[in-house]
């Protein structure tokens, strides 16, 4: 969003703005959540077989990706700086995810094969 028109909006707009991102990002990152489990059941009851990626695609997407990024950001200021916050912001909760998140997700996994 243009930051000057941003700016000259009454702060009720904004507001509701706000409101309404805040709401659609919850409404779809709940319904990504609900729906995906039941699809994936669907494929495995039809017969598709689950494989993770091999681990040179994942680094060869990851090379790529980074590649576009750095282009972009040469090229698109406003990107650049997206991409700093967030690649700083990815460095400072990589302890924390891989504490808190990571482990309890993995527990969660075996523990649910025990049952």
């Amino acid at each position: 969003m243009n930051l000057d028109k941003w700016n000259a909006l009454p702060k009720h707009y904004q507001a509701a703005v706000e409101t309404a991102s805040r709401d659609s990002f919850t409404w779809i990152t709940g319904k990504y959540d609900f729906v995906n489990p039941p699809a994936l059941k669907r494929l495995l009851v039809a017969g598709a077989i689950l494989k993770p990626f091999p681990q040179e695609v994942l680094e060869g997407c990851y090379t790529a990706a980074n590649e576009i990024y750095a282009d972009l950001s040469k090229s698109n200021p406003h990107f650049g700086k997206l991409l700093a916050s967030l690649s700083a912001y990815r460095n400072e909760s990589l302890a924390w995810m891989q504490v808190a998140e990571l482990s309890y997700d993995s527990f969660m996994m075996r523990m649910r094969t025990r049952t």
